[in-house]
């Protein structure tokens, strides 16, 4: 009586006779695979459960592993047409696929392209790359200019002449956005695909097929066990009041979204339990299983007071618990892109929720959380444990001005293998999207009053695909550069402002314990920062908040004493496994920034009284701040000269200079032989930072701008030499017609000077180099001998020469006092970072962390939750039985 299922029988199971049809098209073994009948099932068919096992979607490739590296994956081609980002609703897209790399059965007698109709591509990176994921149903096919068959669906894009020239296959998907070229992907539903333990639902014929794993699965479905998901919701409160839903499991349900943009929390939202515009509801004590396809609870339309405590969530297909809603009414008009409206007074306040468990999330779709507020005001997240999810441990963003997640504390989490599939993330996600000084909707700007406070966060992984042939897997498992290393612990990202992280003890992971980007006003104080041989920074920050948000009515800058951030009273260590010149070759980072540092990230004196440590080398000694400084330089806010790389944003951007010492040189150099620009010998000598780099086109996030011949959304920067990639973006030649073209897609290098008198693109000192179609106007013809300056040859800018542009100098110090001292933690070894009576951390104000304890569950470790709850009801009656506390 305590289950609640979703789905409903579906009886009639037999072997596929050996003569089937399916059978012989797909390559199946004889007597492998069972069938049954599903013509009359009222729903597309997405789970199915035999007894206590779930039976999983076909996927090609087969899951490899733990599913995270490559061998799990296909990559989107180069042939893709990606779509139209800003097109309303769905558009046809392509997605192009190596045919190579479709491995049917040898007996299998379909062909292996026509049978993906119907199949789903799971995309991971829409919009960007390796961040959103969309699931989506193939409607067409092609190989080459040939479409077929037809898609059954309305789709309107044609196949571009430059697609069709290439001559590759390609599968025709209905986006909601767009997709980036050589971005990983796996097919689902495939018949040719069916292996033990997974099923497949030929909708066309209204059969489904399941090929069990054993013996037990074969016994269950043969004898009337298989249960298959109807229903999206099992619990739906609407208006309630005062009601506990308790000791309950939760077990079969469908889903409807597809990852990108979903519903009214702009993120996946289905969900067993679902709350609206309630008072004082509180679930409590139920089991969320692995068949269950959405989140385990959902709170929106202003649902307030209510309680999730003490629930186990495993395995579920999107996230934990998903609050959403928006501020009260603006005058913002609505965004029909997100399919988003002005305020409306929605969102829930003051829920609670704690004491859960919520591991192997996101079964489904990946881009979810733990608990997620999209947004919600007031609420407190404590005492959880979430572990093994492919994003978000906790999340709070915030769209100023009409979603604002303000005064919300997260406290007292366990969060541990966060973010296993994507990247530009943290286990604890803080987004402040828009203008900080507009958060509060009306209230003082800079201030959410968001509060992360005594949290143990550790290996916070990060998983990411850029070259179209590798998955990195925090930080390996591709070639040299091509790894986006953007994974943090805590990510305060997009104008996030005003949120405090405090007490909390956080493992390093590839690029930093913290991120402070683009907001500010945030204090990051009392935590424990822990680094080691693969997590070397431990402080990290962006883009500085103040500059980067004038007030919208003045247009004054934020001062650093509004906009900057503090960092105080903190252990930052460095672990064993760094050796003794951690520091010194550039891996260790007590404080950096993704972008040329600016003083406005922290206030005046923002970062002091902190203590530095590590366990191999001298963290007094070695460069462990911006710019290349030791403790002590840093302190006096000098710093040596250095330079703008490709990863420092727009501002690396090559400029004109009155400046014309910096000369080049063509050179044959490994991988793009006889082509690089680089610095001469003579330059590298009079600037040493000026070594091992060559001129490069960044490809803004996508290979495909790299090889369009008009040069749009790329920059010209200096980075270091790198080894093959999938276009030649650091392949130069000079022509005969003195231009100087760019061979990853032929465009050329010009002077920008579309804006007339705007400095930057007029054609003088400062305007930026870029690529364009080569036309050989004016301002693409260039002077280039061996070591000679890089000269424009149009009239606009007779004089001038190229050169990186300059970096502005370091100013005002930090952490006056500041120490190097070991921080005698009681065992740093096993993971006890608490502090000894005589630490010399105490005597710099740090304040003792108290102990962060959340439940853990019985069922871990391989043990099926689902199994185990079934049994326990089927036993003791109470599916809480599964929970340990």
């Amino acid at each position: 009586a305590s289950v609640l299922s979703g789905g409903a029988p579906l009886a009639g199971w037999s072997p596929v006779a050996d003569a089937d049809g399916a059978r012989l098209a797909n390559g199946w073994p004889a007597g492998a695979v069972l069938a049954a009948d599903a013509r009359e099932w009222p729903v597309e068919i997405k789970g199915v459960r035999a007894g206590g096992a779930l039976l999983n979607r076909s996927r090609f490739p087969a899951l490899h592993g733990d599913g995270l590296d490559t061998p799990n994956w296909l990559f989107a081609q180069a042939w893709s047409v990606p779509g139209n980002a800003s097109a309303p609703g769905r558009h046809a897209a392509w997605i192009g696929i190596d045919g190579a790399k479709l491995r049917p059965p040898p007996t299998a007698r379909a062909d292996p392209l026509s049978a993906l109709l119907g199949a789903y591509t799971h995309v991971l990176g829409c919009g960007e790359a390796d961040v959103n994921s969309q699931l989506t149903k193939v409607v067409a096919v092609r190989n080459g200019s040939a479409t077929a068959p037809p898609s059954a669906l309305p789709s309107a894009l044609p196949v571009p002449p430059s697609a069709a020239a290439q001559d590759g296959p390609a599968l025709q998907v209905l986006f909601r956005n767009t997709f980036t070229v050589h971005q990983r992907f796996f097919l689902e539903n495939v018949g040719w695909a069916l292996s033990p333990g997974h099923f497949f639902h030929d909708e066309a014929a209204g059969v489904l097929y399941a090929w069990p794993a054993d013996a037990a699965q074969r016994a269950a479905l043969m004898g009337g066990e298989a249960v298959v998901p109807v229903l999206d919701r099992l619990v739906d409160l609407n208006g309630s009041s005062h009601v506990v839903v308790s000791n309950l499991t939760f077990a079969d349900t469908t889903y409807y979204a597809d990852g990108f943009w979903d519903g009214p929390a702009m993120q996946p939202s289905d969900a067993a339990v679902r709350l609206s515009y309630c008072h004082d509801v509180t679930v409590e004590a139920c089991n969320f299983l692995a068949s269950c396809g959405g989140h385990a609870v959902a709170v929106g339309n202003a649902s307030r007071d209510c309680a999730i405590v003490g629930n186990l969530v495993d395995g579920v297909g999107q996230g934990g618990v998903v609050l959403y809603g928006k501020d009260s009414a603006t005058p913002l008009p609505p965004n029909p892109k997100r399919g988003t409206a002005g305020g409306n007074n929605s969102q829930p306040r003051r829920v609670n929720v704690a004491h859960n468990v919520m591991q192997d999330l996101g079964r489904v779709l990946v881009h979810v959380a733990g608990v997620a507020l999209r947004s919600a005001s007031g609420c407190v997240v404590a005492h959880n444990r979430v572990q093994r999810c492919p994003r978000y441990g906790l999340q709070a963003d915030s769209f100023y001005t009409t979603q604002n997640s303000l005064d919300n504390v997260f406290e007292f989490n366990i969060l541990a293998d966060t973010n296993r599939l994507t990247t530009d993330t943290g286990a604890i996600e803080m987004l402040g999207s828009g203008n900080p000084g507009l958060c509060g909707n009306g209230s003082a700007g800079w201030f959410t009053n968001n509060t992360v406070r005594f949290n143990n966060i550790s290996h916070t992984v990060g998983s990411s695909s850029s070259d179209g042939s590798h998955v990195c897997v925090h930080g390996a498992g591709g070639p040299p550069g091509s790894c986006r290393g953007l994974v943090w612990g805590v990510y305060l990202d997009g104008g996030m402002s005003g949120a405090t992280v405090h007490g909390n003890v956080i493992g390093a992971t590839l690029h930093g314990a913290v991120f402070d980007n683009a907001g500010g006003n945030n204090s990051i104080t009392n935590n424990v920062f822990v680094g080691g041989a693969g997590s070397s920074v431990l402080m990290n920050f962006g883009t500085a908040g103040g500059p980067a948000n004038p007030d919208p009515v003045s247009g004054v800058v934020p001062s650093r004493d509004i906009a900057g951030s503090t960092v105080k009273r903190n252990i930052f260590y460095f672990g064993a496994g760094m050796g003794a010149d951690g520091g010194v070759a550039g891996r260790a980072a007590a404080v950096a920034s993704m972008v040329p540092w600016q003083d406005e990230e922290l206030k005046n004196n923002g970062s002091n009284f902190n203590l530095f440590f590590a366990e191999e080398f001298d963290a007094a000694a070695v460069p462990l701040f911006p710019g290349g400084r030791n403790l002590t330089s840093w302190r006096a806010g000098k710093a040596p000269p250095s330079l703008l790389r490709c990863a420092d944003g727009a501002r690396a951007s090559l400029v004109l200079s009155e400046d014309c010492s910096w000369a080049w040189e063509l050179r044959a150099d490994g991988d793009e032989a006889g082509v690089r620009l680089a610095p001469s010998a003579a330059t590298v000598a009079a600037r040493p930072f000026a070594a091992g780099v060559v001129v490069s086109i960044d490809c803004e996030g996508d290979w495909a701008h790299c090889s369009d011949p008009a040069g749009a959304r790329t920059r010209v920067c200096m980075d270091a030499p790198h080894g093959a990639l999938p276009v030649r973006n650091q392949a130069w030649s000079l022509g005969a017609d003195a231009t100087l073209r760019q061979l990853g897609g032929g465009a050329c290098l010009q002077v920008c000077v579309r804006g007339g008198d705007v400095g930057g693109c007029n054609g003088k000192a400062g305007s930026i180099l870029q690529l364009a179609a080569c036309t050989g106007a004016d301002n693409q013809r260039w002077s280039l001998g061996n070591g000679t300056a890089l000269r424009p040859l149009g009239s606009a800018s007779k004089g001038l020469c190229a050169s990186p542009p300059p970096q502005a100098p370091f100013s005002s110090g930090a952490d006056e006092h500041s120490i190097v001292a070991d921080p005698l933690f009681v065992n740093p070894l096993r993971g006890d970072f608490r502090v000894a009576a005589g630490s010399p951390a105490l005597k710099l104000g740090f304040e003792p962390i108290p102990p962060i304890e959340a439940p853990t569950a019985r069922c871990a470790g391989g043990v099926s939750c689902l199994a185990m709850a079934l049994r326990a009801v089927s036993t003791s009656g109470r599916s809480s039985d599964v929970l340990q506390m």
